[in-house]
């Protein structure tokens, strides 16, 4: 599995880059931003939402404050260009908590992924 926090660049296993698509290494840092305290980068404590995914109410469908959060914290990472368009709820595997998120980089068609919180 490739980690990546740099937007269009992932890096490999064997530690080499390769380039991916943008919206595809947003969805992978939008994981991170889920499993990261708001605490743990007092500077940008706008990138740390494993509070907010944590607290979402498990009962509705649709989290527009998560998708506002999300937007706003791309927009402070300088990738105002990709819009996620909703935060849904939905099925994970053996009870985890998992989310359904649209997004959209302005040149293509939306994109949907789920992540894992």
């Amino acid at each position: 599995m490739a980690d990546s926090l740099a937007l269009p660049v992932a890096i490999q296993p064997d530690g080499r880059f390769r380039r991916t698509d943008g919206v595809e290494a947003a969805m992978r840092l939008i994981g991170v931003m889920a499993t990261t305290h708001q605490s743990f980068w007092p500077h940008a404590p706008w990138f740390g939402l494993l509070e907010m995914f944590a607290e979402a109410n498990a009962d509705v469908s649709e989290l527009p404050r998560i998708t506002d959060a999300i937007n706003a914290a791309l927009k402070e990472l300088g990738a105002g260009e990709i819009t996620v368009l909703t935060v849904k709820n939905a099925r994970g595997v053996y009870g985890e908590r998992c989310f359904e998120i649209s997004m959209r980089d302005g040149r293509h068609m939306p994109v949907v992924r789920h992540v894992n919180a």
